[in-house]
């Protein structure tokens, strides 16, 4: 079924640019009592996507397509109020939402007893375009359920885009004038990834280590360009000895010739920055 989603993903007319973690979004903020899944939530995300010139899919589990949803809110009730809150009963309004996705195809549904994470983790990689993820989820446990950890950490970390409301979408409360619709705030995925990277020609070796980008305030910015991100490094071996892996800094040769920098055997991790 996985395979099958691929498939469907790549022969979308119109690519989509990101993918919307239901859940991650709908439960954003909802940790209190009378909380629950909010399709409202993901709504406000998707049309702030939508402003953005995004083309945006929303992913959902099957539960969350029925008329009677669970309801995994983080909160604390009373034995009273337990049995209250374990289920939620989908509104019209709510519903309304629903068929809006569907009518756009702009939702997919993972199948019964399937992990959504995958689908919406195998969304971001299908196709040849770069798609983004909208999602909190630190995937903790995915890190683990992969073979190859750094891969996963850097996709993690140029294809999730964070996301942020100012308060808990509450309908009776909104309808009431009490609070405003929520702000949302998007943060995009970094344009370099944050790590130190090496890359080898012959007997030379360029580091790339990152930097603070800052701005004429001094405030830490994205940096949008290499020469904000990091500064490079060319060392190279002692040519005299084949075995020998001490590496030196052409900065530090041309200052103290007989000043030695220290190198583990490390495979080499070609990449760009």
């Amino acid at each position: 079924k996985l395979e099958s989603f691929r498939e469907w993903v790549e022969s979308r007319p119109e690519p989509f640019s990101v993918v919307i973690d239901g859940p991650n979004v709908a439960y954003s903020r909802q940790n209190f009592e009378g909380g629950c899944f909010s399709y409202h939530q993901i709504e406000l995300v998707r049309q702030k996507l939508l402003a953005q010139g995004q083309h945006a899919l929303v992913m959902l589990p099957w539960k969350y397509l029925q008329p009677v949803i669970p309801n995994h809110a983080r909160f604390q009730p009373t034995a009273q109020t337990q049995a209250a809150f374990s289920k939620h009963e989908v509104t019209a309004e709510e519903q309304a939402i629903i068929d809006q996705w569907g009518a756009e195809e702009a939702l997919s549904v993972s199948p019964l007893g399937a992990n959504d994470d995958w689908y919406w983790m195998m969304a971001s990689v299908a196709g040849d375009g770069l798609v983004a993820v909208v999602s909190n989820d630190l995937m903790r446990d995915h890190r683990l359920a992969l073979l190859e950890p750094r891969p996963f950490l850097r996709w993690k970390s140029t294809q999730i885009q964070r996301f942020d409301l100012d308060h808990a979408y509450e309908p009776a409360r909104i309808a009431a004038d009490e609070i405003p619709v929520p702000t949302v705030t998007l943060s995009a995925p970094v344009v370099f990834s944050s790590e130190i990277q090496r890359i080898s020609r012959g007997a030379s070796v360029t580091w790339h280590l990152p930097i603070v980008a800052e701005d004429e305030a001094g405030a830490a910015v994205q940096p949008q360009h290499a020469e904000q991100a990091c500064t490079s490094t060319t060392l190279f071996a002692r040519g005299l000895d084949q075995q020998d892996h001490d590496w030196l800094s052409i900065a530090l040769h041309e200052a103290l010739p007989e000043a030695r920098v220290g190198a583990p055997d490390l495979e080499d991790d070609a990449g760009t920055v």
